[in-house]
């Protein structure tokens, strides 16, 4: 077969799939499959017949459009309703099945044909039939069963997780949220279903705006958002917020793309929608403006409502002058912003957006909780702090202060998390203010100075002396010596996390109280440290150029990060299970007879001379 408007032939992969179709009952292919160059790949006509429910909402006969990759059967798979003969409706599992590109002949309601797992972009884990001979029937079949369910209204049972219809979205500008459990509880004590928020702008790309503030009226505290820290620092534009009852969608799951479909979506919940929009828009003030409409959601279908979710859509911009026609009173300009700006016609200009809550932006790993709700200090942003720090914020770590005298050397960069630009800036207030952008909930202090505390800076001693976690990544004696002279407040869980020459060993001691105990490290180190020494010439150290300079510690950055992720691991279990008495980890690399990386291993317990 040839595609008809080009000379690219359909690969034998692909033929392989469409001959398997003839084996597949209510599954027609009505034409020769057509190599769409704007969209790069093929587009496969058929029609499905289904067993639907025949006072359901869909035909037994429908048409639609397969779209294959080249590649196929790796690549995308995609099927949309054709523009004639296919279904026009939005269900749930389907993207906005709107009348699509006016090139096309097939809508944009795309079929969510693919598993749970899918998304892993892993064969093996998932159990989509993936051979060329299976692979199309395996996804038409899916749509056949897709088909059935909603003319049953079954694509959703309870217990399934919750899902919020397709939102397409202008791409303008992002909204984020902080919402959970906790701010649910003050929406239920509020009765207002209208209002105003405030929000700073984070320059990312789209910008983005980072609602702080819902502001409820004055017989009401607003509603916080939780943040730990600010975020963004530019304007934001003018916010109004609306709630409903849920989420406002057409039947059977399409999100309104107009103002008279909004209109309807809220009046199928007993809510004008005017009624709430005119009191928000008199708030307004010329210039972008953007509605937030918020609703609360569970996790589960049929659960109980957890958090509010929010939507976002660009408000039409209010006159800056009187409109003809129109009183210059509040009603008269209401009137006048409905009839030319929110009309039915006039089409919705939806924002994308998150909920950045801690719980739902953490959900691809993080430490425990009893670790994330620690105050920590980390003595020491050298390469193995800065490491540490890094993967401590990213993974959770609320709280972090870094403390650390030195500056940023361009030699540093070959195994530090600071850049190039960070040179000569203290190694502290730069790794902090790295922390804070990497971590939307990590609130990270930096004291630039060495340790102990300047005794006389009685706040600052209180401020490192209450830390609940205490991290000694400098690899200096005394430093490990001044912590045991320090007066800590209360028991503290004391780390001390160093590497051996090149990397190959990682030193991690922990120990449990209110007093560094100096005296077992010491004895519980020093012997892996004299081993140290008799294994490498530290005559022949690096040195920074030529002359009589100090040596510099030899380690490369893969594997400092390798073994201090190691110590995360370690500092971790500390945290959780505080050990009974001062105990040292020893972590090796290891190596096979040919030389190859064989992996780390725990040799805490050999002897020495192992």
């Amino acid at each position: 077969m040839r595609s008809p408007d080009t000379e690219k032939r359909l690969t034998d992969e692909l033929r392989a799939g469409l001959a398997s179709l003839a084996n597949l009952p209510g599954i027609v292919i009505l034409d020769t499959p057509a190599w769409r160059p704007e969209t790069r790949r093929w587009a496969i006509p058929c029609r499905i017949a289904a067993d639907v429910r025949a006072d359901g909402p869909i035909p037994a006969v429908t048409d639609w459009f397969v779209l294959a990759d080249d590649s196929y059967p790796n690549g995308r798979i995609g099927i949309y309703p054709a523009k004639e003969g296919g279904i026009t409706q939005t269900f749930p599992h389907q993207n906005y099945n709107g009348p699509g590109r006016a090139e096309n002949p097939w809508r944009s309601g795309l079929l969510c044909t693919w598993t749970s797992v899918a998304s892993l972009r892993r064969k093996e884990y998932d159990t989509e039939q993936a051979e060329p001979g299976s692979n199309l029937a395996w996804h038409l079949a899916r749509a056949q069963e897709w088909l059935e369910l909603a003319s049953r209204g079954e694509l959703d049972q309870p217990g399934d997780p919750y899902e919020l219809p397709y939102v397409p979205h202008c791409g303008d500008m992002n909204a984020a949220f902080c919402e959970g459990s906790s701010t649910l509880l003050r929406w239920t004590e509020i009765a207002t279903q209208h209002g105003t928020a405030e929000a700073n702008v984070l320059d990312a790309n789209p910008p983005t705006i980072i609602v702080t503030r819902f502001n409820a009226g004055k017989n009401h505290p607003p509603v916080e958002q939780e943040w730990r820290k600010d975020i963004g620092e530019n304007e934001s534009p003018s916010l109004i917020w609306i709630r409903t009852k849920s989420v406002p969608v057409l039947p059977p799951y399409q999100i309104p793309m107009t103002w008279g479909e909004l209109r309807e979506a809220c009046q199928l919940q007993g809510i004008n929608l005017d009624s709430l929009l005119r009191p928000a828009v008199n708030n307004l003030a010329n210039g972008k403006a953007v509605l937030l409409i918020g609703f609360p959601i569970p996790d589960k279908i049929g659960g109980p409502c957890l958090r509010m979710h929010w939507l976002a859509l660009l408000l039409p911009e209010k006159p800056n002058r009187h409109t003809r026609g129109f009183q210059n009173r509040e009603r008269g300009r209401w009137l006048a912003y409905k009839q030319y700006a929110i009309h039915d016609a006039g089409a919705l200009n939806w924002l994308n957006t998150e909920n950045w809550h801690r719980d739902e932006i953490s959900v691809r790993g993080r430490l425990s909780d009893a670790a994330t709700q620690q105050r920590v200090l980390i003595i020491g942003a050298g390469s193995v702090g800065s490491a540490l720090a890094e993967m401590l914020a990213r993974a959770g770590a609320g709280d972090i202060t870094v403390m650390d005298s030195d500056c940023l050397e361009a030699g540093n960069l070959v195994r530090h998390s600071l850049l190039a630009e960070d040179i000569g800036n203290r190694k502290a207030s730069a790794l902090a203010a790295r922390l804070d952008a990497a971590a939307l909930h990590t609130v990270a202090t930096p004291i630039d100075a060495r340790f102990p505390p300047n005794p006389d800076d009685a706040e600052q001693s209180h401020n490192i002396g209450s830390c609940d976690v205490i991290i000694d990544a400098t690899g200096d004696d005394a430093a490990a010596a001044a912590m045991s002279r320090f007066q800590w407040i209360g028991d503290k869980t004391f780390v001390s996390v160093s590497l051996g020459m090149y990397a190959r060993r990682l030193f991690c001691f922990t120990a449990r109280g209110s007093v560094f105990p100096n005296a077992e490290f010491r004895e519980q180190l020093d012997h892996w440290l004299r081993l140290e020494g008799e294994e490498y010439n530290l005559d022949e150290l690096p040195r920074d150029g030529p002359g009589c300079w100090h040596p510099r510690h030899p380690a490369r950055t893969d594997d400092v990060w390798m073994l201090t992720a190691a110590a995360v691991k370690l500092v971790e279990r500390a945290i959780a299970d505080p050990p009974g008495a001062p105990v040292l980890t020893v972590l090796e690399q290891q190596t096979d007879a040919a030389g190859k990386f064989a992996g780390i291993r725990d040799v805490s317990q050999n002897d020495m001379q192992g």
